[in-house]
This record gives C-alpha cells, sequence and structure tokens, in this order.
C-alpha cells in the first residue's frame, strides 16, 4: 500500500468517525462526551460500525480493558451501518447477538468510543492478546441468537457430517483498499499443499466449504479442484464491487447481509483445516472453533498472503 493510500484511507476512517459521534450526541443527548479516560470511571458506549467482525474484534478489545478495570463499563449500541435495519430495532448488533450492556451505568461519565480506540482494541486482539485470553473474552461476551444457531447447526449436519472438511475463505472485492488482493492460484496452490498432506482416509473423506464475496473466485475453484465443493447460495460479486457496501437492492433484506455474514463465519469453525486470506471474518472463524471445542480442537490455520 502507497503512503498516500494509506493517508487517504486513516483520513476518511478518522471523518466517518467524527460525523458517527456527531450523530450519536444529537441522536442520544443523554450521552455526555468527554475527555478520554482509562482510569476506571468511564462507561464506554460503544458505537463505531464497520464490517461485522471488524466491529467484533474491536468490541472484544474494548472488553479486555473493561476486565481490566480501565472502564466502568460498556455498552454495544450500534445504531447505523451496513446491517442496520430499523425496523428490526435500533441495535443492529442485537439482530445476530445477545445484548452487551455490562458494568457500572453512571450517566455522569457515559461518552463515545473513538476511532483511535478502535484502531487500538483491534491491534490488541490481532497482534497482542493471546488465543486463550482471545476466546475467553468472545465465549464470556458474544452469544449468538438461537435461531442464527440452529441454521448454522442443521447446515452442517446435513452437508458436513462424517467428512474431513477444508475451509476456504477468500476475501476479494473491496480488501485490496487494506492488502494486496490474492491471486486465485495461490489459493488453489495452497489447498493443493494440503491435500497432498492428509491420509488417504481423510482425501477419500474430504469436502471443501468455500466462503467468499467474489463470484468469480467461486466459479474459479469450482472447475479447478477436483475434490466435493459446497457452498451456500449467498450474495457474491460478479465485478468486484463490494456488495457489504451497498449494492443493498441484491439482498431481500438489509438483515440478510449480516446473516449471510455470520453464517459464513460460524460455518467455517466447524472445519478442521481453513485456508484463509486477510479478513476478520476467518480470523474470527478460529475463535468460534476453540468456544465449541472448549479450547481443545482448534483449525490448523493456513494464511495465505503475498
Amino acid at each position: 500500500m502507497t503512503k498516500n493510500r494509506y493517508f487517504i484511507i486513516v483520513l476518511w476512517l478518522n471523518l466517518c468517525c467524527m460525523y458517527h459521534n456527531f450523530l450519536y450526541s444529537k441522536s442520544h443527548q443523554h450521552h455526555k462526551i468527554i475527555k478520554k479516560d482509562t482510569s476506571g470511571r468511564e462507561f464506554l458506549i460503544y458505537t463505531h460500525s464497520s464490517g461485522m467482525f471488524a466491529t467484533m474484534t474491536s468490541i472484544l478489545g474494548a472488553l479486555n480493558y473493561y476486565e481490566q478495570g480501565k472502564f466502568a463499563g460498556i455498552k454495544v449500541d450500534l445504531f447505523e451501518g451496513a446491517y442496520w435495519e430499523p425496523a428490526l430495532g435500533a441495535n443492529w448488533w442485537n439482530y445476530f447477538f445477545e445484548t452487551i450492556n455490562i458494568g457500572k451505568n453512571n450517566e455522569a461519565n457515559k461518552r463515545i468510543f473513538t476511532v483511535q480506540e478502535h484502531c487500538l482494541f483491534v491491534g490488541d486482539i490481532t497482534a497482542k492478546l493471546s488465543k486463550e485470553r482471545i476466546t475467553e473474552l468472545l465465549h464470556k461476551y458474544v452469544h449468538v441468537k438461537p435461531h442464527i444457531l440452529e441454521k448454522v447447526n442443521s447446515f452442517c449436519a446435513k452437508n458436513l457430517c462424517g467428512h474431513h472438511v477444508v475451509g476456504i475463505h477468500y476475501r476479494g472485492t473491496d480488501k485490496i483498499t487494506e492488502v494486496p488482493l490474492i491471486s486465485y492460484d495461490k489459493i488453489q496452490q495452497a489447498f493443493t499443499n494440503v491435500y497432498d498432506n492428509l491420509s488417504t482416509a481423510e482425501q477419500k473423506n474430504i469436502i471443501v466449504y468455500i466462503a467468499t464475496d467474489d463470484n468469480l473466485f467461486l466459479n474459479y475453484m469450482l472447475e479447478s479442484l477436483s475434490v466435493p465443493i459446497i457452498y451456500n447460495d449467498f450474495v457474491r460479486s460478479d465485478d468486484n464491487h463490494a456488495v457489504h457496501w451497498g449494492c443493498d437492492d441484491k439482498y431481500k433484506s438489509i438483515y440478510q447481509k449480516g446473516e449471510e455474514a455470520l453464517l459464513d463465519c460460524l460455518v467455517l469453525s466447524k472445519c478442521a483445516i481453513l485456508i484463509r486470506t486477510s479478513s476478520c471474518l476467518s480470523f474470527m472463524a478460529e475463535y468460534f472453533n476453540l468456544v465449541d471445542h472448549l479450547k481443545q480442537n482448534a483449525p490448523k490455520m493456513i494464511i495465505v498472503d503475498n
């Protein structure tokens, strides 16, 4: 990434957060925005809404700070963003997960988080905290709604049960704004390397689950791999335009957009091996797997980069 592109992205994030905080202060006049303080006296209103799993990662980082005594409490209140559908409620987090509203809710010390804290929280989760600590936070605070778990369990029982499952997650489209895109053939080669190292029994019993926002990638893998492949019939891009930002007309509802992303993540978490590119979605899949198996059976992670 060039310095100019990096500067533009950082500037854009800061402007978005400033506008976001302005909207929140207008629509939530009872919340007071005060100078940042991590002495344990403030109650943090977490309002930043980016991609679902970048948001989740940042929330886990904030919760880690809370457990260290740096905040008096935290409330997740996502009142706008790519997954917000007012008819379903004011807070899109609660469409998919149980409410997070913990600690001492002191009216005088409420404030909205900052974009700098968002970056700090994500950085802590992706680079500093141990797998055990991330799993502990996820297990304690992030609880998927039962109706979504029912869909995941039904899909896995019907399609994956009894197989040696290799998951592939390819994030295409707008990911180029953060990291260089990975060529399709690199993912194919990564799978070939995995397959060649499986036992004969595992090779005979293999099935591949593909999660991607890029329909061109899916078609490439369907033509290139000679093993059984399964995938959900979700909305994908045919032209490298990110469907999760805009393109709402492709979905039956805004809610569908978020549910599809979460279902892909949770199915990937059931895989024995996960081949993935840079993405918070597949990053979190590993930790949902650890929660499922009580820290005993994490998937083998194959991260493909340039």
